[in-house]
C-alpha cells in the first residue's frame, strides 16, 4: 500500500517539475519582433507624361544625394514584371523570341544599365527631364524607330520616351511602358529586323550615346558607353517645327518618320 502512493507522490512530483521548467522558459525566452517585409519601391506615379518625369527626376536625385538604395529601389522597379507575356502579347511570338528572350537573359542586369544611362547624364548635364508619350503616332523628335515599333504592336498600349537634355540636345531613353501601376523599360524591337521587306542587318547589343558630331571634331564631352540591352540613342538636336504663318506652337507634325518603313 505505501509503495504505490510513493511511486504516484514521485510521478506527481515529476509532473510538477516540469510544469514549472515551462513556465520559467516562457518566461525567459524574449518575444520575437514580428516579420518585416522588404519595404516596395513607392510606384505612386501617374500615367502620363509629368509620372514619367517625376519618376526619373527621383532617380536622379537619388543619384545625386548619393543614396543607391533608393535609385537602385525605383530601377528595379522599372523592370517587367512578366516579360515573356509582355512581349507575347504587344509584339508576338517573333519578336517575344528575340527581343523578349534578349530581355529576359539581361534581366538581371538592366537595373544597373539603366542607372548607368542617368548617371551618365548628370556627369553630362543632361539634366532637363521631359517625356513624350505615343499612341497611334509620335512626334518630331522621336528616334527613328518609334512610328516602326508603334507599327508592330498588336496590343495598341501607349509607348513612352524619356528624353534627357541640356538646351536643344538631350539623350533618348525608348521604350517605357505602363504596366501593373508602374512605368517598365521594355527593350524595343529593331524594327528593320521584324519588316520582311527591309533586309536584316546585323544586331548588336552595344550601344553608345554620342554626340550628333563625326569623330575627327573636337568636343570636350565624352561618349557615355552603355552595354548590354538598354537603347538608349544618340545625343541628337531638338527638332522645331515650323509650321504656316511662321508660328511655332505644338509639338509634332505628326509623320514621325514613317516614311522610312511605307
Amino acid at each position: 500500500m505505501f509503495r504505490p502512493i510513493c511511486r504516484l507522490l514521485l510521478i506527481c512530483f515529476a509532473l510538477l517539475q516540469v510544469l514549472v521548467l515551462g513556465v520559467r522558459a516562457q518566461e525567459t525566452t524574449p518575444e520575437q519582433p514580428p516579420a518585416i517585409a522588404p519595404k516596395a519601391a513607392n510606384l505612386d506615379y501617374a500615367d502620363n507624361t509629368r509620372g514619367l518625369e517625376r519618376l526619373a527626376k527621383d532617380i536622379m536625385n537619388a543619384q545625386k544625394e548619393g543614396n543607391e538604395s533608393r535609385a537602385m529601389e525605383l530601377a528595379q522597379s522599372m523592370l517587367l514584371p512578366d516579360s515573356a507575356n509582355w512581349y507575347l502579347q504587344t509584339f508576338g511570338p517573333n519578336i517575344a523570341n528575340d527581343e523578349g528572350a534578349k530581355y529576359a537573359a539581361d534581366r538581371k542586369n538592366l537595373p544597373a544599365e539603366i542607372l548607368k544611362v542617368f548617371f551618365g547624364a548628370i556627369q553630362n548635364h543632361f539634366t532637363e527631364v521631359t517625356a513624350a508619350r505615343f499612341g497611334d503616332s509620335c512626334d518630331d523628335n522621336a528616334g527613328e524607330n518609334a512610328f516602326g515599333t508603334l507599327q508592330l504592336r498588336l496590343d495598341p498600349s501607349p509607348l513612352y520616351e524619356l528624353r534627357l537634355g541640356d538646351g536643344n540636345r538631350f539623350l533618348r531613353l525608348f521604350a517605357l511602358v505602363y504596366v501593373d501601376g508602374g512605368f517598365r523599360y521594355a527593350l524595343a524591337p529593331r524594327v528593320p529586323d521584324h519588316f520582311p521587306y527591309r533586309e536584316r542587318t546585323t544586331v548588336t547589343t552595344k550601344v553608345q550615346i554620342a554626340t550628333g558630331e563625326s569623330a575627327s571634331s573636337s568636343t570636350d564631352k565624352k561618349p557615355i558607353r552603355i552595354g548590354g540591352s538598354v537603347q538608349a540613342a544618340r545625343l541628337v538636336n531638338r527638332v522645331q517645327p515650323k509650321y504656316p504663318g511662321g508660328g511655332s506652337e505644338g509639338a509634332s507634325s505628326g509623320h514621325c518618320q514613317a516614311a522610312r518603313y511605307y
